[in-house]
């Protein structure tokens, strides 16, 4: 009677600890899901503002090159294109101008020496990390010519494609 006494403390024992079971049942599987997309988002530190090359007398050369950023946050490993464009006309997709009535001062946005273009798949193509990613630019006017003085002006706009 003691043997069988202890067999079934130690039985409620396991029981009661977790140890043993008498049953499983199962459910249906289920799957738990998240659909990641690719995203680009323009960051502070893209230009904003005015693009300033000075006041430089008209008999002068060409004011140096100015410089600024792109800054995109990328989803990792998204390709993404940037361009940038312009209210005033662009020939060649990269030439630009700033405008005062009917003159005009040419410029182009470069990455090192290498124009942005003007249109989806003609600008800067980058890879995203996921991360924030800056990439460094200048203003470069590339027609210089006697014209009238006044304040030469374009409207320009960055974007992202991704």
């Amino acid at each position: 009677m003691l043997v069988r006494s202890l067999a079934a403390a130690a039985v409620l024992a396991a029981v009661s600890s977790g140890i043993a079971y008498a049953a499983t049942t199962s459910g249906t599987p289920f799957t738990v899901q998240v659909t990641v997309t690719a995203g680009c988002n323009i960051d502070t530190g893209s230009p904003t503002g005015t693009i300033n090359f000075g006041s430089v007398a008209g008999t002068a050369t060409a004011p140096s090159d100015v410089s600024g950023n792109m800054v995109v946050t990328c989803t990792n490993t998204t390709p993404y294109n940037i361009y940038f464009t312009s209210a005033n006309t662009v020939t060649g997709n990269t030439n630009r101008i700033m405008v005062n009535s009917a003159e005009s001062i040419g410029y182009q946005i470069r990455q090192g020496t290498t124009p942005i273009g003007n249109t989806a798949g003609t600008g800067y193509s980058g890879t995203g990390s996921g991360a924030q990613q800056t990439t460094a630019i200048n203003f470069h006017i590339n027609s210089w010519s006697p014209v009238t003085p006044g304040t030469y002006t374009d409207t320009v706009t960055m974007h992202v494609d991704f």
